[in-house]
């Protein structure tokens, strides 16, 4: 009989896992999963910052291309809040007003009630990025491509952050002529020209 025992319980030793098994496979796994998801939060971010980068620039081409085509002066018009960043493509007279991507999309030439201003500018298109995601833009001053050539009025180039929370950053400058190109003011986000 007590034969039979210790092969019973041999048995049971052998076919299961112990509690302290358990515990240690669990340990090594969260290590594992602690270690991985900092590192996925921030690559996820950095390739917010580039998509926004590349959305940008293609809006800024399209601006200057539409300034050409149409005849009009074309604005790109930067804003911030706490809670967001946005950028607008409108069409500009100053002495008619202003528009502004705070007022939301397809808003961006109304009042804050969201009535047209009765002032003949046009919203060509208006981008928000929420401070949620992890990006933010930095640009000091507006760009405004003037028709028929497309290029700024103000030949001054225009410099915009696009920044990661994640440390991550890439920077959209103009020349003299509007053309937007990109760099990246540090090393956080490869496969970029450095800035110089």
């Amino acid at each position: 009989m007590l034969g039979a025992m210790t092969t019973s319980l041999r048995r049971r030793r052998c076919c299961g896992f112990t509690l302290i098994e358990l515990l240690m496979a669990v340990v090594i796994v969260a290590i594992l999963v602690s270690i991985g998801v900092p590192s996925m939060r921030n690559w996820l971010i950095n390739q917010r910052v580039i998509n926004t980068t590349s959305e940008l620039v293609t809006n800024l081409n399209l601006a200057r291309s539409e300034a050409i085509q149409k005849g009009q002066t074309i604005e790109v018009s930067f804003n911030s809040t706490a809670a967001m960043t946005c950028y607008s493509l409108h069409t500009t007279d100053r002495t008619r007003g202003n528009c502004s991507c705070l007022n939301g999309i397809g808003r961006a030439c109304t009042d804050a009630l969201g009535n047209p201003w009765n002032n003949g500018l046009v919203e060509l298109k208006t981008v928000q990025i929420d401070m949620g995601s992890g990006v933010t833009l930095r640009s000091a001053t507006n760009i405004k491509y003037r028709s028929p050539t497309g290029v700024p009025g103000d030949p001054t180039p225009l410099q915009i952050d696009i920044v990661g929370s994640s440390g991550g950053q890439l920077r959209v400058t103009t020349n003299g002529t509007g053309r937007p190109s990109i760099c990246s003011p540090g090393a956080a986000i490869s496969g970029f020209t450095p800035c110089g």
